[in-house]
């Protein structure tokens, strides 16, 4: 029951903010939980596959996925995460715990000034027309932003598949804490994140089969509730404005450290 009610609300994350879920899957199935490392580690990356593949075709039809870092996400962060996963696999998964809460602390904190300056601003959480309506400017704001370097792009993707890799995650923790760096409207950007995820995750899961350390008949539960979770988030993310998925991923975030922390030190 954890493993279905983990990996649906990994997908409802997956669905809104284009990350894979790991970052939830992992501390709840090990920390909360008590499964073994390996076991939480398979049934994350297969869930972010999964969550890839789910939330991206809807994303895809509105055109909202920026095909100017994608491919480099996809190629780069699959050779990040194969690295990331002999190193996984190395240490055992020592330090892995450690690691996601440092992550999610820096990316809450992140989002939390990122939703205060927006608020002193002036700025709104819901509009009325929709969150689509918000990047109609996508082939501007991409004509003006996409010079950036080739080797930043690199650099940016295989850091995202190590962190992948070597923390079971999909890497769009990554990806969105990243925002302010790859300058996209955060719609463009969680769309982006999902469908890169599964190019990404493939490459730490395909360690995993290698292995034999993958438990399938988990890893059927861990699609159901994947798929579940995917198919709501995608539809909330559709019809969210951007300052309220700045508002979420703050909320998200806040309470997943504070959760993880608990069962850390309690």
């Amino acid at each position: 029951m954890l493993i279905l009610l983990s990996c649906m609300l990994s997908g409802v994350f997956g669905g809104v903010l284009g990350i894979g879920g790991g970052i939830i899957i992992i501390p709840l199935l090990k920390v909360v939980g008590g499964l073994p490392w390996e076991t939480a580690y398979a049934l994350s990356l297969f869930s972010i596959l999964s969550s890839s593949l789910l939330v991206s075709y809807p994303k895809l039809k509105r055109h909202l996925v920026d095909f100017t870092w994608a491919p480099y996400f996809e190629a780069y962060g699959c050779l990040g995460a194969l690295v990331g996963a002999q190193l996984a696999f190395y240490f055992a998964g020592a330090y892995i715990t450690e690691a996601l809460l440092v992550l999610a602390v820096i990316v809450a904190i992140y989002f939390i000034c990122s939703s205060w300056s927006q608020w002193l601003k002036g700025g709104r959480l819901v509009n009325e027309t929709g969150a689509i309506s918000e990047i109609t400017s996508l082939n501007a704001i991409v004509a003006h932003t996409q010079h950036t370097p080739v080797f930043y792009k690199v650099f940016v993707s295989w850091i995202a598949g190590l962190a992948s890799g070597f923390l079971g995650i999909g890497g769009g923790t990554v990806i969105i804490g990243l925002s302010p760096v790859i300058k996209r409207p955060m719609h463009v950007i969680t769309a982006t994140s999902g469908y890169a995820l599964g190019g990404i995750a493939m490459g730490a899961l395909l360690g995993v089969v290698i292995r034999g350390d993958m438990p399938w008949a988990e890893a059927m539960l861990a699609y159901v509730g994947t798929f579940m979770g995917a198919h709501f988030g995608v539809q909330l993310s559709l019809r969210t404005s951007e300052d309220m998925l700045k508002a979420i991923c703050s909320v998200a975030f806040v309470v997943l450290t504070g959760m993880m922390i608990y069962h850390y030190f309690i």
